[in-house]
């Protein structure tokens, strides 16, 4: 896990060393760098909705109704744009678009919420990071001529991507806030086993610059996540199975450009 994060961090220096900060820029760009954090809106899969299906808490201040868990997932991390073509330039040169590719390093934590006695218990279900790669295109939907080059600028534009990579370092366990809130009557399992899979992403998002050389910008995705557990979980899910989930990404970055 070092020898990857020392090989990331060198990629990272080689691309930013010979090059130079841009003000106000989205088209010209070389490279963009960006540093993010994602909430899952909307989270469901194999063992998010067995959990919430068939796994219930008592709640003695709420007519012992059952509480059921809910679960929503928090990333951090930061994505790479390496956009080295020229822009195209659409219709009457009012906008365009450029092709480039995307890669990205996240922190994943799933967690488990259940609200019992008027208080809310949260503990980590699923923990794992994404080392992802793909396909980026920019669209400018204003653009004009750039002051010192005969390039074209725009402070503002859409991105539309698609992802695929690998989980490291994941781990999943067994219904957590059960096991710390009642744990007399939780019942036996694994209490928690290493997960290894693939996460697919495809979505759209949209920056602006300010401060002259930091832009501010929000992606919306879909993601796929399909990993394989060393052991069960449960006894009615497999070792295969699946998480998905609708996310909101906030990230500032730095685009870089040469001169």
């Amino acid at each position: 896990m070092k020898k990857t994060y020392r090989k990331i961090l060198f990629f990272v220096f080689m691309l930013y060393a010979p090059l130079n900060l841009a003000a106000g820029e989205f088209l010209n760009t070389v490279m963009h760098l960006n540093f993010l954090y994602m909430y899952g809106v909307s989270t469901w899969g194999d063992i998010t909705t067995y959990e919430h299906n068939n796994f219930a808490i008592k709640d003695p201040d709420n007519g012992m109704r059952n509480a059921r868990p809910d679960h929503k997932d928090n990333a951090f991390g930061f994505f790479m744009d390496i956009t080295p073509f020229r822009a195209f330039l659409l219709g009457n040169e009012d906008n365009a678009i450029k092709l480039g590719f995307r890669f990205s390093y996240k922190f994943h934590s799933v967690g488990q919420t259940v609200q019992l006695e008027n208080k809310s218990y949260k503990s980590d279900l699923m923990n794992f990071q994404a080392f992802m790669g793909g396909i980026v295109l920019y669209y400018a939907p204003t653009v004009e001529p750039a002051v010192v080059s005969k390039n074209y600028n725009s402070s503002k534009g859409l991105t539309f991507f698609v992802m695929y990579g690998q989980l490291q370092g994941g781990e999943i366990s067994a219904f957590p806030v059960w096991k710390k809130t009642d744990p007399d009557t939780y019942p036996l399992a694994v209490s928690s086993t290493k997960i290894k899979g693939n996460k697919f992403d495809i979505g759209f998002g949209g920056e602006v610059s300010i401060c002259g050389s930091v832009s501010l910008g929000l992606n919306i995705y879909y993601s796929l996540i399909t990993y394989t557990m060393n052991d069960k979980i449960y006894s009615r899910v497999g070792r295969n199975s699946t998480l998905n989930e609708v996310g909101l990404e906030l990230f500032i970055g730095i685009p870089i450009q040469y001169f």
